[in-house]
């Protein structure tokens, strides 16, 4: 990915904190190395400011600690993509950007290491779909030989079996 620009989220209010109360945060925009900023026909022409001003979440004892308005993360969607594109959030938190992605007919990919707030995104899934949940996590198996499992990975990652042998070799 490539940085592009950073934009302003005006949350309105007084942010958390002491004396200077932050109340913005920076939404940073990127786009594959290869390739141009997409920009939704409708918008192509239309000029956005890099100050966006859309009401914060209020913060709630037993939600989430870093809430982002489903409304901010939609406003980029349109901007950036249509129906039926995918859209990946790497820190998927209480499922914003999946909500988002969802109404706007837009596929998702989302990861949550916390296992608290993967359900709670899970359950605003399902409240979508009148209640039909979809499974999210792998049905348990019995172990694959070694082989199996490194046909299996996509991403080598450093304990992977093939970036071993790649490192052997160099």
């Amino acid at each position: 990915m490539r940085f592009d620009q950073a934009v302003v989220w005006n949350k309105g209010g007084l942010g958390l904190g002491w004396h200077y109360r932050r109340n913005y945060e920076f939404v940073m925009i990127a786009h594959p190395r290869r390739g141009k900023m997409k920009w939704e026909a409708q918008f192509r022409d239309r000029r956005t400011a890099n100050i966006v001003e859309i009401p914060r979440v209020p913060p709630r004892k037993d939600g989430h600690p870093t809430p982002k308005p489903v409304e901010l993360v939609r406003h980029f969607l349109t901007l950036h993509g249509k129906e039926g594109d995918v859209v990946c959030d790497p820190f998927a938190g209480a499922g914003a950007t999946c909500v988002a992605a969802k109404s706007l007919g837009m596929r998702y990919i989302a990861c949550e290491l916390d296992p608290h707030w993967h359900a709670v995104a899970e359950r605003r899934l399902a409240e979508m779909d009148g209640g039909i949940t979809i499974a999210t996590t792998p049905r348990r198996r019995r172990a694959a030989s070694p082989q199996r499992r490194e046909r299996e990975l996509r991403i080598p990652g450093p304990g992977c079996a093939a970036a071993r042998r790649r490192r052997s070799r160099a």
